[in-house]
């Protein structure tokens, strides 16, 4: 007799200390980040936030969120940050919103998620046609992108520890990363 599949009450039942999701029916769970790595997400999260929100006087377009549900069938991600097209944005003050799958996703890679990022996750997010993925990396001060082309991702790796950057879809903000470096590191 095989492993029953995992629900969304395994989910329930983790400790708020750690980060559930279920993947062709396993559960995988990942502990909450570290301070420094909570940081350059919160960083990443607030810069581009700011930069695209009409009352900060930006261009607007863009809704963004941080670690909320990604829905691909029957798997549910966990995404780190995620982000939709104004016109295509969730309304989320709607009793029983209507989740569209997101047009970037960022996820920072760390020793305990990368392969879940990389080997699992990263191709659930092309089946979905998810237009835009970057992978933050601390450690390496990368940025990598990945663009859906054809249905399969192009990547592109990208500094961050020297100049601003402007990488899609976010071409608009100068995304300035050297801040983290001289601040935490």
């Amino acid at each position: 007799m095989g492993k029953k599949p995992a629900t969304t009450a395994d989910l329930d039942a983790l400790p708020e200390t750690k980060v559930g999701e279920i993947i062709n029916g396993e559960l995988y769970v990942s502990p909450l980040l570290k301070p420094q790595d909570s940081f350059m997400l919160s960083f990443v999260l607030v810069e581009v936030m700011q930069f695209f929100d009409k009352r900060m006087q930006g261009p607007g377009g863009w809704f963004i969120t941080r670690k909320a549900e990604v829905n691909i069938g029957d798997d549910i991600l966990v995404a780190d940050l995620l982000g939709w097209r104004r016109e295509r944005a969730p309304r989320i003050w709607d009793p029983d919103p209507v989740i569209l799958t997101p047009d970037w996703v960022g996820e920072l890679l760390t020793p305990e998620t990368e392969v879940l990022d990389r080997e699992l996750k990263l191709p659930l997010y092309a089946r979905a046609g998810i237009p835009h993925v970057w992978f933050l990396e601390r450690e390496s001060r990368m940025l990598e992108l990945f663009q859906l082309e054809a249905g399969r991702y192009v990547r592109r790796a990208i500094p961050l520890d020297a100049e601003p950057v402007r990488v899609e879809p976010f071409e608009a903000l100068a995304l300035d990363c050297s801040y983290l470096w001289t601040q935490v590191y």
